[in-house]
């Protein structure tokens, strides 16, 4: 496995960027204060898409590519995604290590097929498959996120948020050849963000250094 590939970064850097309303021109623009980038990507990318979805499929677009967000623990990537789905106003499902899990392979399918089937019944909707790699994942949860993102990746739009690299994500998995195999669908057909700059956490806070 090799790092992002840096053709499919869109950098987001984290700048002073005051916090406004955001600009109604007929129709309301998608912002996060102080994201200025990550804002107009989401807006250009994703909201647009949803806003015109007859005029794409006019076009023959009848699906977004997959949007991985990857950064360091703390960056805002799960609440610019929470704060996205709350713009659309979509049905959004969240996968995983717990909701897809199962001692038995079948029953990961099982639960893998239910959660895929909501989505589309609901749709047009959003999975969103947050923090890939916070804790590694045993191999019934390996096989499940594999068959989602092989299930999806061409036809639904899922959102994904990950702290690893992609040199990282066998350790993730437990698995090189199922790692290899979710990363090349994904970048397939996936806009990938790179969030950089410290944990919002802990902006502001006061550290003491007792040594």
């Amino acid at each position: 496995c090799s790092d992002l590939p840096k053709k499919q970064v869109l950098k987001n850097t984290e700048e002073n960027v005051d916090c406004q309303e955001s600009v109604r021109i007929g129709e309301e623009r998608f912002w996060l204060p102080g994201r200025e980038k990550l804002s107009a990507f989401f807006e250009h990318q994703v909201v647009d898409f949803f806003r015109h979805k007859e005029a794409y499929e006019r076009m023959g677009i009848h699906t977004l590519p997959a949007i991985l967000l990857y950064g360091p623990p703390g960056s805002g990537k799960t609440f610019a995604v929470s704060k996205l789905a709350e713009f659309l106003r979509l049905p959004c499902f969240e996968a995983n290590s717990e909701t897809v899990a199962s001692p038995y392979i079948h029953q990961t399918g099982k639960l893998i097929s239910e959660l895929f089937a909501k989505a589309i019944q609901a749709a047009p909707s959003i999975l969103i498959i947050d923090e890939i790699g916070y804790l590694p994942v045993d191999e019934a949860a390996a096989f499940g996120f594999f068959q989602l993102i092989a299930a999806r990746y061409e036809y639904r739009p899922t959102i994904l948020t990950t702290n690893q690299p992609f040199s990282k994500w066998p350790d993730v998995f437990g698995d090189a050849v199922i790692a290899n195999a979710i990363i090349d669908r994904l970048v397939h057909h996936c806009d990938i963000v790179k969030i950089t700059g410290h944990s919002y956490r802990i902006k502001g806070r006061n550290i003491f250094d007792d040594t």
